[in-house]
Order: C-alpha cells, then sequence, then structure tokens
C-alpha cells in the first residue's frame, strides 16, 4: 500500500468511526449546520454568499438557514460598510452563548468517548489532529 492509499485509508477509517458514534443516536456535532455557520461568524462578519461558498452550500440552502439563525436571534443582519448593496451577518450574543453550549456537548461526548484511553494516547490524538489542520490550512485553496 502506498502512502496515498494509507491516507484514503486512515481518513475513510476516521470517517467510519464517526459514522459509529452516530449511530450509537449521537449527531456529530460538527457537521449541524447551526454549529457550522456560528463557528465561521465567531471571528468575523460575512455576507451569506460567503458563508455559502465557505461551507459548500446553495444560496438558497443557507438564505433558509441563515433565517431560522435570524429568528432564533443568534444572528443579524448589518448593513456593509464597503458596499450599501451588501448585507452582512454577525453573531449575536444568543449565537455565542449556543457555541459555548455545543462546545461544551462536544467536549463531554469526546471525555466519554475517549474516557478509557491513557493520557499519553490522548496527548498524541490531540498533537495528531493540531498537525493535520495546520497542513490543511496550508493546503486549503480559497
Amino acid at each position: 500500500m502506498d502512502r496515498f492509499e494509507r491516507v484514503v485509508e486512515n481518513i475513510s477509517r476516521l470517517g467510519t468511526s464517526m459514522f459509529a458514534i452516530r449511530e450509537q443516536g449521537k449527531r456529530p456535532i460538527t457537521r449541524d449546520p447551526e454549529f457550522v455557520i456560528l463557528s465561521v461568524l465567531t471571528t468575523e462578519s460575512l455576507p451569506i454568499s460567503e458563508i455559502g461558498r465557505r461551507l459548500h452550500r446553495s444560496k438558497p440552502g443557507m438564505s433558509a438557514l441563515i433565517g431560522r439563525l435570524l429568528r432564533e436571534g443568534k444572528v443579524r443582519r448589518i448593513p456593509s460598510k464597503e458596499d450599501h448593496r451588501v448585507t452582512m451577518i454577525a453573531i449575536t450574543g444568543r449565537g455565542r452563548k449556543a457555541i459555548r453550549a455545543k462546545r461544551s456537548e462536544l467536549r463531554d461526548r469526546i471525555q466519554m468517548i475517549f474516557s478509557s484511553l491513557a493520557d499519553e494516547e490522548i496527548e498524541r490524538i490531540d498533537s495528531c489532529l493540531a498537525e493535520l489542520n495546520s497542513i490543511i490550512a496550508r493546503l486549503r485553496v480559497e
């Protein structure tokens, strides 16, 4: 097996493991569109089209999701300072509170799943994930 086949195998195994967790009745939080949208908005306000581009979703699909978040008070519309035709979407205090709650839930799930691992194993997982995210960030083509 060459190195790219190993990479594919490892990614597939990770996906299968996450699916197994989902099958236990737990929807992966990180796949929740609300969590993803609010996470993107924690660092900057963006137009709906840019949020959709980053999440690979159509504008109609994004409009429905953003509409729900607007009704729930988790995001708000603000006019763009650069272009008066563009409306930006910004996270609200309620949205930040929702993100904190989801991250806490995610932390609890991960702690439960990893509870049987030794501290050294958890450190290795953490280190590998940090390195993987760093590499992917360098490869990301916007």
